[in-house]
């Protein structure tokens, strides 16, 4: 019956961002184990407790990120479109217009993955309070071999 279909649909989805919830926890164990020199459990471990109360804050930070996510399936669509006309018309116009749109789709996923795991790191660069700037990572501060600042010459 369609009230069956109807509720099998609303608990599958329940449980599908059930599970993105939990997932969360873990988020930040690959930065975590990055940073520190400490094993793969004890970076789980810290994620765990780093997550706890701001899993809603990255649940709506990697939501607000769903409309880069469908404008980036837009391709995806008319390659898919494109190369089902390729293989029923036979024509090279359409089969070189798939492959474009292959092309686009890829890049476009790159690019929206890269803005995604930076934004995820300057999140957990957030919470941890350890954000570092190029002059504290190079060996001398100004940036200049000798220690003079190379901006006031």
């Amino acid at each position: 019956s369609s009230f069956a279909i109807f509720l099998s649909s609303l608990l599958f989805f329940i449980i599908v961002i059930a599970l993105v919830i939990f997932l969360m926890r873990y988020e930040l164990a690959f930065f975590i184990a990055a940073d520190e020199d400490i094993t793969v459990r004890e970076a789980v471990s810290k994620s765990v407790r780093l997550m706890k109360g701001n899993i809603s804050n990255y649940f709506l930070m990697m939501l607000s990120f769903l409309p880069w996510i469908l404008l980036t399936a837009v391709p995806v669509f008319f390659a898919l479109v494109t190369f089902f006309l390729a293989l029923t018309e036979g024509s090279a116009v359409f089969s070189v217009l798939s492959v474009v749109l292959t092309l686009v789709s890829v890049v476009c996923y790159a690019l929206l993955t890269l803005y995604m795991k930076t934004t995820s790191a300057v999140f957990y660069s957030g919470i941890t309070g350890n954000f570092r700037s190029v002059s504290q990572n190079s060996e001398t501060p100004s940036g200049g071999e000798d220690g003079k600042d190379i901006n006031k010459e």
